[in-house]
């Protein structure tokens, strides 16, 4: 035992706790995806970001936003940068979250 947990117990926690972020992820990207079309725009990225046009548009530029093409202004797969855009957030969370269970 370690610090009052078992390997076994921590195992149990570290998949409990990823299995709670997958479904929270997963929720968020159907939600959000209800809001928009499949191929977003930069006034779409930026209202889901809460970033300006002018940062998104810096962002498309370096490429930095997974899936972006230039067609006739930019265009990014909605689900491409949902689960980019969260799951980013989410793997921060769950880094944050590991020492809870070491």
């Amino acid at each position: 035992m370690t610090n009052g947990v078992s390997k076994q117990k921590k195992k149990k926690l570290e998949k409990t706790l990823q299995e709670a972020v997958h479904d929270t992820l997963q929720e968020l990207i159907q939600k959000t995806s209800q809001e928009y079309p499949l191929s977003l725009k930069v006034e779409h990225l930026a209202e889901i970001t809460g970033y300006s046009e002018n940062s998104i548009y810096l962002m498309l530029e370096k490429g930095d936003i997974p899936g972006a093409k230039k067609i006739k202004g930019w265009r990014v797969p909605r689900d491409t940068f949902l689960l980019w855009w969260h799951g980013d957030w989410f793997n921060q969370e769950m880094q944050d979250k590991q020492h809870l269970i070491r």
